[in-house]
């Protein structure tokens, strides 16, 4: 990506100039309120595949050697703030739930500015459900699972709105 891709929702400071050195989830900054033991991170950079051996998560495009992918042709056009969907494979193998799709931050984004939204989010969240939470970043809703004992993010993910 180059600096001039940049869409309308990036910041006036421009991440790519600032952190320039975050090229994999251990450059990333600020990340307290993930819960470590859950690999949130990794959850949302990267996806995973759970113990039952289903692909879940992958909610931001921000590394290229991700093993998570978006199957070619099924993204969705991005909404006003620049959420898109698209239909998920982690290490090849195709995600189950939500019908296959995962719903992705900004391709404009750097990946500490996924940190920062929802980092925000986290800060002003609600409860919505048992230990699903949401909160907002600059009109972007953000959904977290938090940890029930730690109250840290185990996964967190955009809103779509078509």
């Amino acid at each position: 990506m180059r600096i001039s891709d940049l869409g309308k929702n990036s910041p006036k400071n421009d991440y790519f100039i600032r952190f320039p050195d975050v090229l994999d989830a251990d450059g990333l900054r600020n990340t307290q309120y993930f819960d470590p033991n859950a690999k949130g991170i990794e959850h949302i950079y990267s996806g995973e595949v759970n113990r039952r051996g289903n692909a879940v998560g992958f909610h931001t495009e921000s590394f290229p050697g991700s093993p998570g992918k978006v199957i070619p042709g099924t993204g969705t056009l991005p909404d006003v703030n620049g959420i898109y969907t698209g239909k998920v494979t982690v290490n090849g193998i195709p995600k189950g739930g939500n019908n296959g799709e995962s719903t992705f931050f900004p391709s404009s984004w750097h990946p500490q500015m996924v940190v920062d939204a929802i980092n925000q989010a986290y800060l002003n969240r609600t409860q919505v459900n048992g230990n699903e939470y949401k909160g907002y970043y600059q009109g972007i809703e953000i959904h977290m699972y938090l940890d029930r004992d730690t109250g840290l993010i185990r996964s967190a993910f955009p809103v779509y709105r078509p």
